[in-house]
């Protein structure tokens, strides 16, 4: 991928590695649709005509809106200058958390290039807790690549909203991309509770409302047999595919898992 497809920022559970069975899914569609926009690599990679993209955490949804900002590239020009230690990054961190300084998006930028893992986490008063990745001068993106998601992002709309809403509205023309987490993971961030198979079920039943209505629908999500049998049941069509984890405890944990692909309509 070139430096000017990629996301501005560093996000957990990104889908890099499924860009070569997800791109040709998607296609060249009229509208693209990203209930769970996260941190966007799908969307940077495929740059649609028309995009609708949404996320249920608005601080998310803001850092993909500020992300040109001139505010946002002067603080991380200075971010650049300086090497960060423990006690830097805990401080851009506690400023970042609630967004209230000038350059905000900057500071989130730095402190999700900066963080462990890229992970992006929030305990339940909405502090970003995530400890820091140890690496004193961390790879903040470039303005060039940052003026690159904007002229993408200059032809999508970007919403607040749960992704059943979204789908409520989605109908024909429109491609839509599903990514949801996978089911038993604490969302820390937005509205702070476990995504669990209800959760999942009520995603896949407004997919398929959408696709009655003439949309068609691509879901990714960790292959277990329950989600597969579900699929299967309602004529999704199922592609596994083996990728290695982003994040894990151990090298052991790192080994390749199966993730789905299912396409509707």
């Amino acid at each position: 991928m070139t430096p000017e497809a990629l996301p501005p920022f560093k996000f957990p559970g990104s889908k890099r590695r499924l860009l070569p069975t997800l791109l040709p899914l998607l296609g060249d569609p009229e509208l693209y649709v990203a209930p769970f926009l996260g941190g966007g690599a799908v969307f940077y990679a495929l740059s649609p005509r028309r995009a609708l993209l949404s996320d249920i955490d608005a601080t998310l949804v803001r850092a993909h809106r500020e992300c040109n900002e001139p505010d946002t590239h002067r603080r991380l020009d200075e971010h650049r200058r300086t090497a960060w230690t423990q006690a830097r990054y805990a401080r851009v961190q506690a400023r970042a958390s609630h967004g209230l300084s000038w350059g905000w998006c900057g500071d989130f930028i730095a402190v999700q290039q900066s963080a462990f893992n890229g992970l992006y986490r929030r305990n339940r008063d909405l502090d970003l807790n995530v400890p820091w990745g140890r690496k004193p001068w961390p790879a903040l993106p470039t303005p060039d690549r940052l003026r690159a998601c904007a002229e993408r992002l200059a032809r999508a709309e970007l919403v607040v909203s749960s992704a059943v809403d979204v789908l409520g509205g989605v109908g024909r023309g429109a491609v839509v991309y599903l990514d949801p987490p996978y089911v038993g993971t604490f969302t820390g961030y937005g509205t702070g509770r476990t995504f669990g198979r209800a959760d999942l079920e009520a995603v896949i039943d407004a997919a398929e409302s959408a696709v009655f209505r003439g949309a068609r629908v691509v879901l990714s999500h960790l292959a277990d047999d329950e989600t597969v049998a579900r699929l299967e049941s309602t004529g999704w069509t199922l592609h596994e595919v083996a990728v290695s984890a982003n994040i894990a405890a151990n090298g052991d944990a790192r080994a390749a898992r199966r993730e789905l692909v299912g396409v509707l309509g």
